[in-house]
């Protein structure tokens, strides 16, 4: 679809067609489209008008009441379909968490929600940096258009990351800061970044211990078992002192 057209549609729309185009292996397309709902975002957290003086949308204090779920967490995707038989791309793509996330067809910005707002931009950043993320792995593209697609995966990541810390926490955006943590040590780890790589996942195997704390029989992607299990036995494997 023209990406003009696209531009004419609301944010939530177009996050969650470029999860249908990334979904196809359609990433350029998806990188385009998630841009563009990123832009929207942008453009109507900046029309909200000011509260207590302050002009940033995020630090809106939230509504009283019963909010509506605004991050939708979607099925891994078939990442290995994206290898062709004659595919020469030898990647590594165990501990790459491949989950998706879509948003209600609502608005977002409606009630001046500061959750709902840190929940939509955190999305569409995640969503845009795995696009970024698989194009690398996966995609058409020369050795420095590799390198750079992963650079803006982490940058992605990182701002991503960055403001879903501006909301207080809920099972749900945990979830989604998992696979933003995780993806962001896998990218680092690609690019030979091993110290911030290990520093992301040490964060990750705390969060997986909360969750077990709190519910021992809670859902764990494979990936984040993948990247920090070898943490776990590192540990579990050091002498007695």
């Amino acid at each position: 679809m023209n990406a003009v057209i696209n531009l004419m549609q609301p944010l939530e729309q177009l996050n969650n067609e470029g999860t249908i185009l990334l979904e196809q292996g359609r990433f350029e397309e998806a990188i385009e489209t998630l841009a563009l709902a990123l832009k929207a975002a942008k453009k109507n957290a900046a029309e909200q008008e000011p509260v207590n003086d302050e002009s940033n949308v995020l630090r809106r204090p939230a509504p009283t009441g019963h909010r509506k779920q605004m991050v939708i967490l979607m099925p891994p995707l078939p990442a290995r379909h994206f290898l062709s038989s004659q595919s020469e791309i030898q990647a590594n793509i165990e501990g790459l968490c491949f989950c998706l996330v879509k948003l209600s067809e609502e608005d977002c910005f409606s009630d001046h929600n500061v959750t709902a707002v840190v929940e939509s931009f955190t999305a569409i950043l995640y969503n845009l940096a795995l696009a970024y993320h698989l194009h690398a792995t996966f995609g058409v593209c020369t050795v420095s258009g590799r390198s750079s697609s992963r650079h803006r995966a982490k940058t992605l990541y990182e701002m991503a990351y960055e403001i879903s810390m501006q909301s207080k926490e809920t099972l749900m955006n945990l979830n989604v800061t998992m696979m933003i943590v995780n993806n962001l040590g896998h990218v680092h780890s690609e690019l030979g970044n091993a110290t911030p790589a290990e520093k992301c996942f040490k964060h990750l195997l705390s969060t997986v211990m909360y969750l077990r704390s709190i519910n021992a029989n809670s859902t764990i992607d494979y990936a984040f078992i993948h990247n920090t299990s070898r943490l776990v036995l590192r540990e579990s494997g050091a002498p007695a002192a």
